[in-house]
């Protein structure tokens, strides 16, 4: 069967194909039209059925009122012919009324012969009917039969009229079923009505979706036909053109143009497949010389050969850039298709063509290429069996021919062979000659291999000794960066075993030094100072060990900021000179003209290297003088790092005319543990620890130190680091000598904060401010914020709002930032490292210089309860908003510009009321004072108060409920409320109150003094602007007053000494302690014990630590409030956060300084008379 022939029996046959399924669709659909119309039918003749009915219960309604129309004219003819005695005109409509009431009677009967029950009614009703009729008839007969209407028997009357009655009531009987089963069958025929339009509509849309399909299929089957004919033409136009003996050039040159031509294909490309190579037979559209690839290539390169192998069609839309271009006269461009097709037969790729398109990929054009493939390969097939043959044919000529040839060939060798005879016997003799020599060669050769092997068992047993050297190295490495880690983890815990019982002793010390009792003497009281100062020494040493153990553990905090020289100069001096003076030295500060006035570093990092310097210098000198220079780096100076741009850096140098340090000491003194001489232990104290710090911090910092000395004349320390932090340059230890080696090498990003994951050093940069540029009169805001990014966005708003701005990362620098701006307002986060938000509050507001600054809170927490009731301006939750952000702003700002702060007083009692006025009076307090809770609330609506003081007991309502309705009025803003009563109040009262209430305050004998200090503290009043009067009873309220009254606190510690040392401290303060010992215990005694207002928690206990003994605490809901405070004695970085997330609402770090814990506890419990 010829190609053509074999493309039009596929043709034919998806033209039946087309036409199976079109049929099928067809039939569908008449089907569904012929259901869907008897469906139809059948619900009409419901619908029809229905109104039928209803037209029948109308009749037999019709017929019962036709019956009783006819029984009332009736009965009135009888009536008119009595009442006007026997006029006959009264009778005229009697006979006709009898007629219709026989005629609609049987009528109604045949009506209700399909209801049983109104079949029954219906013969009752005729039965009635007819006993009266035979009633009136009988009466009206013997009227007209007497013609005496005097002897008129009102009886037979009487009992027309019963029957009467009865005929009606059975009308109405028979009239409500009927009308009972109209409504039934109005009610079904309505859903009739309504199912027959969506059967309609539901018909409709199926005809319209199935006439849709039928579109389709006709449509896609006409484009199936055209496409196939489509095909047809081409395929047989493709079969005609390879028809004939074509060779595989001409074949493939035929191919393309057809493909050129058919398929609008600008270029193309045939590989015939020649057993492990593709060669190119033919191209079409471009110059061969300006191809990629050459005319022959192996079968596994490139795509084509992979094509090949695979027997898969690629097709590539587009393809790359830098593919072959199209060119013309008119322009040039790159095909949008790239197909390359393998041409099979019979399980065999014959031949790889590869096509370029500009139009885009269809079904049709792949059906083109996928049959016409299949001609071409069978053509291709076909020419290479003809070329085969031809070959075949030349090559038997070619071998006749050569045979005679050889013949020719033989004859003229047998004539030389003979000659050849004779000289190869010539040669004999040479050639064994020359098998001697070669022998002796061969010897020698075996001599050079033997002497190779040797060489080479030598290097390869060097080699097995390289690797295993190579290998001991690295365990070594491994090993010493273990030991490291092993020490640092040590260290840290070892901090926490020293921390445990040094914590017991300084709290303990505090305490007797205190002498709350009055029993000690002064030599006794001495002696615990003593030894408080002992333990602050061994913190001390502590504490620098665990700095060098973060250092080397990568867990130290580095704070870039702007550091003024000279201040900083000033500064060292002021702390240095009265040493210098009590040792008689010389002490000199020089910072060089050339230096510049700012640069960027860790201020307090730097300090501490500086310090321990000019430290060290003092110790070891006894006369003379001690020096320190701030200047660029000599050229002289030896550097290891930076060496090339001296410019960029600054030096610190630090000389003494001391000791000095013998030359082969001076590698040693960086090291930890280590100094120059034992008997400078013993003589001048220390653990040689301060300059292995200084040398970490310094390469930290970016830098490196340099000592130079001579023993017995003295020494010069020197710093130097980069004038810029973003300047710092990554430092390799190797590189170092041994005094400036780091642990591990580290970097340090310019803007923002490193993670210990990616850097040994925690480096970050703090916000600029105008600390510098403050001056009497401004306006300032501190802004204590630990992120920032954040941090950078609230100085920008403070700014606009007209604020210069102070910057804090932490509480530890809010409260020294505090004590030296005095600030006009606060703005601060809660969660902080150190000092948390609500100590930092209570800091603030426990101090008599700093109580009346107004403090605005903007928190990711939400502690607002406990804030607002410490003396909070506002609360804001993050994420806030620019309005809030100004709002924020502007409450500070009303805050410290008003002058008079208004107070409303709610008291019944008349004279409780003046009495509180005149307490609170001053020239920047007005007040309204009011006796009903309905005035309080409309005083509220009309006016902005700063402080509302609330009696509980109020004639129209109570306290409560005056707060609970204030706090539902939308167009009311509660102000901060104090609650003042005597009442006395349950725990479950306090507790509802403190929904509204900042203050609760009973009254008593220390009430008034409280409520003063109260009332100026939400005023944010200045203590030493108050009367003199008010000053004397915030004196008196702070005097011998417990901080607290009875609060359960539940202290966790394994450490009896801790226990018995901290319930020694606060137990005097008012609190009631319980202890356990481990996070079990813990656990039993909150659920034992009931009332625990707060939990004091180690971490590192025995049996469930501090961590897992506060997860279980708040996986119960009733503890989700309760206050939490984590104490820790390790003390590394990420400890706090670990807290945090395992639930603890604040972190205390032992040893525990009792100022601090004193502040904590008051911001997480109420304070005294509250409960």
């Amino acid at each position: 069967m010829s190609n053509k022939a074999k493309a039009r029996v596929i043709g034919f046959r998806k033209i039946n194909e087309g036409l199976i399924k079109l049929r099928m669709v067809f039939s569908a659909l008449v089907l569904f039209i012929v259901m869907s119309s008897i469906w139809q039918l059948n619900s009409f003749q419901e619908v029809k059925d229905s109104q039928q009915w209803i037209t029948h219960s109308h009749e037999v309604v019709a017929a019962i009122e036709s019956i009783l129309s006819a029984v009332k004219d009736e009965e009135t003819s009888y009536r008119g012919y009595i009442i006007s005695k026997g006029d006959q005109r009264f009778l005229a409509p009697y006979q006709p009324a009898r007629s219709v009431i026989d005629k609609n009677l049987v009528r109604l009967q045949f009506l209700v012969s399909d209801n049983p029950k109104q079949v029954k009614n219906a013969e009752v009703f005729r039965d009635t009917v007819y006993v009266r009729q035979a009633i009136i008839d009988e009466g009206l007969q013997k009227l007209i039969d007497s013609k005496d209407f005097s002897k008129f028997d009102s009886r037979a009357f009487n009992a027309g009229r019963d029957s009467m009655e009865k005929t009606r009531s059975l009308a109405d009987s028979m009239e409500s079923e009927e009308k009972a089963l109209l409504d039934k069958r109005n009610e079904t025929g309505l859903k009739s009505s309504e199912f027959v339009d969506k059967s309609l509509w539901m018909s409709l849309l199926i005809n319209l979706a199935l006439a849709a399909i039928a579109y389709l299929v006709l449509k896609r089957n006409a484009e199936n036909q055209t496409e196939e004919k489509w095909l047809q033409e081409n395929l047989a136009d493709l079969a005609v053109k390879l028809s004939g003996d074509l060779d595989l050039e001409e074949l493939g040159k035929k191919t393309l143009q057809f493909f050129g031509t058919s398929l609008a294909a600008p270029i193309s490309s045939l590989y015939y497949v020649d057993t492990s190579n593709l060669r190119r037979i033919a191209s079409y559209g471009f110059d061969e010389e300006n191809l990629v690839g050459s005319r022959e290539r192996d079968l596994d390169e490139g795509l084509l050969g992979e094509v090949a192998q695979n027997k898969q069609a690629y097709w590539m839309a587009p393809p790359p850039a830098n593919y072959l271009k199209v060119n013309s006269d008119l322009g040039s461009g790159s095909v949008t298709i790239l197909a390359i097709i393998p041409l099979i037969l019979e399980g065999r790729t014959i031949a790889v063509m590869e096509i370029g398109l500009f139009e885009r990929r269809s079904n049709g054009l792949e059906k083109l290429i996928e049959r016409a493939s299949e001609i071409i390969a069978r053509n291709i097939a076909s020419a290479e069996n003809r070329s085969r043959l031809q070959n075949l044919l030349e090559e038997t000529q070619a071998q006749a021919e050569e045979l005679q040839t050889q013949q020719e060939e033989l004859r003229v060798t047998n004539e030389e062979l003979t000659e050849q005879a004779t000289a190869l016997s010539l040669s004999q003799d040479k050639l064994i000659q020359q098998q001697e020599e070669l022998r002796q060669t061969n010897d020698q050769l075996e001599d050079q291999a033997r002497i190779l092997r040797d060489q080479q068992e030598n290097l390869e047993e060097k080699a097995v000794e390289l690797q295993a050297a190579k290998t001991a190295l690295e365990e070594r490495a491994k090993a010493l960066q273990q030991a490291s880690h092993y020490k640092s983890e040590f260290l840290a815990n070892m901090s926490h075993e020293l921390r445990t019982p040094l914590n017991s002793m300084l709290i303990l010390s505090t305490l007797l030094q205190e002498n709350a009792d009055g029993n000690l003497s002064e030599e006794q009281i001495s002696f615990a100072s003593t030894i408080h100062n002992a333990g602050n020494d061994l913190l001390t040493l502590i504490n620098d060990i665990l700095d060098l153990a973060k250092v080397e553990a990568g867990k130290l905090d580095i704070y870039i900021e702007n550091i003024n020289l000279s201040s900083m100069a000033e500064g060292l001096k002021k702390s240095f000179v009265p040493l210098a003076l009590s040792k008689n030295l010389q002490f000199n500060v020089v910072l060089e003209d050339d230096m510049p006035s700012e640069m960027s570093c860790d201020q307090k990092r730097l300090e501490q290297i500086l310090r321990n310097f000019l430290s060290n210098a003092f110790k070891f000198t006894e006369r003379g003088e001690i020096s320190l220079r701030i200047a660029r780096p000599s050229a002289e100076l030896p550097l290891v790092r930076n060496s090339t741009n001296r410019q960029g850096l600054i030096a610190f140098h630090v000389a003494d005319t001391g000791i000095g340090i013998p030359a082969e000491k001076q590698k040693i003194i960086f090291e930890a543990f280590s100094q120059a001489d034992s008997s400078t232990s013993r003589r001048y104290g220390g653990t040689g620890l301060g300059l292995t710090i200084c040398r970490e911090l310094a390469a930290l910092l970016g830098g490196e130190l340099i000592v130079t000395s001579e023993f017995g004349k003295g020494s010069v320390f020197s710093l130097v680091i980069p004038e810029l932090a973003g300047e710092i340059e990554p430092m390799e230890t190797h590189n170092l000598p041994d005094q400036g080696r780091l642990a591990a090498p580290v970097s340090v990003v310019s803007k923002s904060l490193v993670s210990s994951s990616e850097s040994t050093g925690h480096v970050s940069h703090r916000v600029p401010d105008d600390r510098d540029t403050i001056i009497d009169g401004d306006k300032v805001v501190l802004i204590v914020e630990d992120d920032p990014a954040f941090l950078k966005i609230l100085a920008s708003a403070a700014k606009k709002c007209g604020f210069k701005v102070l910057c804090a990362v932490d509480g530890d620098q809010a409260l020294a930032d505090l004590k030296t701006f005095k600030p006009s307002g606060v703005l601060l986060d809660m969660k902080l490292p150190g000092v948390s938000g609500l100590g930092l509050i209570e800091a603030i507001k426990s101090s008599s210089e700093t109580r009346h600054i107004p403090v605005h809170v903007i928190s990711g927490i939400d502690v607002s309860q406990n804030a607002l009731r410490m003396g909070a301006l506002g609360y804001l939750m993050k994420p806030v908003s620019p309005d809030q952000l100004k709002g924020a702003f502007q409450k500070i700002e009303d805050m410290i510009s008003r002058r008079v702060r208004r107070v409303l007083i709610v008291e019944d009692d008349e004279r409780q009321r003046h009495a509180i006025a005149r307490l609170i009076q001053g020239s920047d307090v007005k007040t309204d004072a009011v006796g009903l809770a309905s005035e309080a609330q409309e005083l509220i609506r009309k006016n902005t108060y700063d402080c509302m003081i609330l009696d509980l007991r109020l004639p129209d309502k109570s306290g409560l409920e005056l707060l609970d309705a204030i706090s539902h009025d939308r167009g009311t803003v509660r102000p901060p409320v104090i609650v003042y009563t005597g009442k006395e109040l349950s725990r479950d009262e306090i507790l509802q109150l403190r929904r509204y209430s900042d203050s609760i305050i009973i009254k008593g004998v220390k009430s008034p003094e409280r409520l003063v200090d109260e009332v100026s503290l939400f005023l944010h009043r200045v203590e030493a602007h108050l009367p003199e009067n008010q000053q004397q009873l915030l004196i008196e309220s702070r005097k011998g007053t417990k901080p607290f009254n009875g609060q359960k606190v539940l202290l966790v510690d394994d450490d009896l000494r801790n226990t018995f040392a901290l319930m020694s401290a606060l137990e005097p303060k008012g609190l009631k302690i319980q202890v356990a010992r481990n996070g079990f215990e813990a656990l039993a005694k909150l659920d034992a014990i009931e009332g625990i207002d707060l939990v004091l928690m180690d971490i590192m206990m025995p049996g469930m630590d501090g961590y897992t003994a506060m997860r279980e605490i708040r996986k119960n809901p009733l503890r989700q409030s309760l206050p939490v405070i984590a104490l820790t004695a390790k003390a590394m970085r990420g400890d706090q956060e670990k807290c945090l997330e395992a639930g603890a609402n604040d972190y205390l770090p032992k040893p525990i300084d009792m100022e601090r814990l004193m502040s904590v506890l008051k911001a997480w419990l109420p304070q005294a008379g509250e409960f």
